[in-house]
């Protein structure tokens, strides 16, 4: 309801009709509610085209909440992204992937989405708290970078985090099989023109 609409049919009732209740039931929880996904910060593989009007709808929708973006350096984030691309199904090779295109019709890739100081600065303008954190951090500290986060959002301290791994990125081999594969395969958003679906 948030994300995927195009500006023409995005229907701003529906999702404060969906949201209020949802926050009212974590707050009569004594808990704090919190809105989060990745795509806030617009699309990666597309150059983050929607990001602006994502930060918009949310800014229109709470204007009193509090805004955590976390970031990556950039050059494991470059990566990370690839892997991503391939695991939804993308064809390109890394080389392919990094190509700077001309502007086109369709949204690719876009170097400059690793300029995280103009999303900063874009939800700074739309919110009056704005906490910046590091992956890296949450790598090397997970109480710490978690404690940080709580902190910014008022609520007591913890002392441990679970050390499950989730969403665990390919291998070397993995990723360059799967992209092979993928070509002839895998059809999807990523790679429409697979030959087959399976």
């Amino acid at each position: 309801l948030l994300i995927k609409p195009n500006p023409l049919w995005y229907d701003r009732a529906a999702i404060h009709d969906y949201l209020t209740p949802e926050i009212q039931r974590y707050q009569d929880q004594g808990l704090i509610p919190v809105v989060s996904n990745e795509r806030f910060s617009g699309n990666p593989i597309s150059g983050g085209y929607d990001s602006i009007e994502i930060a918009n709808r949310l800014a229109n929708l709470l204007p009193q909440g509090r805004v955590v973006l976390v970031i990556r350096e950039q050059k494991t984030m470059m990566l990370s992204l690839y892997k991503q691309y391939v695991k939804e199904g993308g064809a390109c090779t890394i080389e392919q992937f990094w190509h700077d295109f001309e502007p086109a019709k369709m949204p690719r890739f876009d170097m400059r989405f690793l300029e995280f100081h103009r999303l900063i600065q874009c939800y700074q303008e739309r919110f009056e708290q704005v906490l910046v954190l590091p992956f890296e951090l949450f790598l090397a500290d997970k109480v710490k970078f978690c404690n940080h986060l709580i902190a910014f959002a008022g609520g007591t301290p913890i002392e441990s985090v679970p050390d499950d791994v989730v969403n665990q990125g390919f291998g070397g081999f993995e990723l360059a099989m799967r992209w092979r594969t993928n070509f002839l395969f895998h059809r999807d958003m990523a790679n429409p023109s697979a030959l087959f679906d399976v």
